[in-house]
């Protein structure tokens, strides 16, 4: 989403010196990713003209920014009360709404976005997102066609369309879109990410490890790429590699819950079920809804569903030797497994039962009874 982009309209006349100079600071702050200034800017410039549509916008995509999707589409909509015409508004609240997984009304805005500007490539691109997202793979397929037809060098359209055919299987004809990204980024992180992907899923692990090697080698911070290679290590039992790189993914994004839940299903096949339940709790208390979230690639749904039954497992086990832990620590880790179970009532529980016995990390039982609060 670029912030500068959706404000380059105005709508009405011209807005005054003062909104513009607030408006201009706000765009320059959410530049440099300073996401609180520019609101902060964003909304002098509101306070003046309360009638700035742009100012409206542009607000709106710094708390998109910050993952502030609801207060997002707050401002999303006064903006297109007040210019109902800009495509872009349209655009950028239809990806707030994807990203709250509310795929219908996102496509919604998408259709709105094209009807408004018919060659809007990042509105076809994203409106195929959410069809992938939805499951109906050859609609989105359409979709990224026509991103391409408008720019045929839409590296993201490639890259999107590639992701597409491995959900239904195409690992090969995906392959050839990546490479097309390939052709005209050489330096497209994602392009190799991907193809490593798909050799996962093809059962080439070695092949897919020089290909996230090549994506991390472009981007050395790039959290997925270290993800799936330590996947293609633990598929081939190197697990000791496989949890390198899953710290490394963690380093680089600390509530990176699929690396701790995997990484713990690693430690549990290493029998160190210590480590493998404190990963297991890392992997819900960073986030509560992982069961409910969708990967891209079977090899790693089943990686997910292992994950789970041998965190209850191990969870399970640990509980019930009473030589292991205190009573506190015991019904800490009960609240571990209920979530687990998504029985959220009796994890609630478990937790505020450990906090009464005097657990010893207070602060691990409040993020949790935090989470469950939300």
């Amino acid at each position: 989403m670029s912030i500068r982009r959706n404000n380059r309209r105005r709508p009405g006349k011209y807005p005054r010196a003062a909104d513009a100079f607030y408006n201009h600071r706000g765009l320059a702050y959410a530049d440099k990713g300073e996401y609180d200034r520019a609101i902060q800017n964003f909304g002098e410039a509101i306070r003046i003209n309360p009638d700035f549509a742009a100012a409206f916008s542009g607000r709106g995509v710094a708390y998109a920014e910050k993952g502030e999707y609801d207060c997002a589409i707050l401002d999303y909509n006064k903006a297109i009360k007040i210019n109902p015409s800009d495509a872009e508004t349209f655009n950028n609240r239809g990806v707030a709404y994807r990203n709250k997984d509310e795929y219908d009304r996102a496509i919604q805005d998408f259709d709105e976005a094209i009807r408004i500007n018919p060659d809007y490539e990042d509105a076809f691109n994203w409106r195929g997102v959410a069809y992938v997202n939805k499951g109906e793979f050859d609609r989105a397929i359409q979709d990224f066609d026509e991103a391409i037809r408008i720019n045929p060098d839409n590296t993201g359209a490639f890259i999107c369309q590639g992701v597409a055919h491995i959900y239904k299987g195409e690992y090969d004809r995906s392959i050839q879109y990546f490479d097309e990204a390939i052709r005209i980024n050489p330096d497209c992180e994602d392009a190799f990410n991907w193809r490593g992907v798909v050799y996962i899923n093809k059962g080439e692990f070695d092949r897919a490890i020089q290909y996230f090697d090549e994506a991390i080698r472009i981007n050395s911070d790039y959290a997925i790429a270290f993800f799936y290679r330590a996947i293609a290590y633990g598929n081939k039992n190197e697990y000791n590699r496989a949890i390198q790189d899953f710290d490394e993914a963690i380093r680089i994004n600390p509530n990176y819950t699929q690396a701790y839940l995997n990484k713990g299903l690693l430690y549990a096949r290493k029998g160190e079920n210590i480590l493998a339940i404190e990963n297991f709790d890392n992997a819900v208390r960073f986030s509560p809804d992982y069961y409910a979230r969708t990967y891209i690639d079977n090899n790693q749904i089943a990686l997910v569903q292992e994950g789970a039954e041998i965190a209850l497992k191990t969870l399970r086990e640990f509980i019930s030797d009473a030589d292991n832990c205190d009573t506190a620590t015991k019904e800490y880790y009960k609240g571990v497994r209920f979530l687990f179970l998504n029985n959220q009532v009796q994890a609630r529980r478990c937790f505020m039962k450990a906090k009464e016995l005097g657990y010893e990390d207070i602060a691990k039982i409040d993020q949790h009874l935090g989470n469950l609060n939300d």
